[in-house]
């Protein structure tokens, strides 16, 4: 018997959307996050509880399940839910704002560092040259590890 979750996704003014959970997966619990197929990209979405579907509709599977347990307390999801039906809002606009922040993704680039330096043609900031030359003044620190006190 085929499985249905609503799912509160990242869009606004979008109502809930119902996916399959393939017969392989566990029912997402209210509040987990899922990965599903929305047009021709893939979101991250919120379970907001199982689903009927009347007729012989064409439903999409989710992607995969996120959190084994609730990400979101399924009292903060109710919240976010009547925040969107009062005003008027998308459910997946009111969750959003439920989410706790996350740090922008950035992007990391890494240098390695030889007994003869570093190469020439890196654009550095003068605060990354002193760190280059400290490392290199204490090869041997640099491949140790270190704790912390705390």
């Amino acid at each position: 018997m085929p499985r249905f979750v609503s799912v509160a996704v990242p869009v606004p003014f979008l109502d809930l959307l119902t996916y399959r959970v393939p017969d392989d997966m566990a029912l997402p619990l209210r509040g987990a996050r899922l990965v599903v197929p929305l047009g021709r990209r893939v979101v991250t979405g919120i379970a907001v509880g199982p689903a009927e579907v009347p007729g012989d509709r064409a439903i999409k599977n989710i992607v995969a399940v996120l959190d084994a347990d609730a990400f979101l307390p399924p009292a903060v999801v109710e919240l976010a839910l009547w925040v969107a039906g009062y005003y008027a809002c998308g459910a997946g606009d009111a969750l959003a704002a439920a989410m706790p922040p996350v740090r922008a993704a950035k992007m990391v680039r890494t240098v390695s560092l030889t007994a003869q330096g570093h190469e020439p043609d890196l654009k550095l900031t003068p605060r990354q040259r002193e760190a280059i030359g400290l490392l290199l003044g204490a090869p041997a620190a640099a491949s140790q590890s270190m704790s912390s006190s705390d």
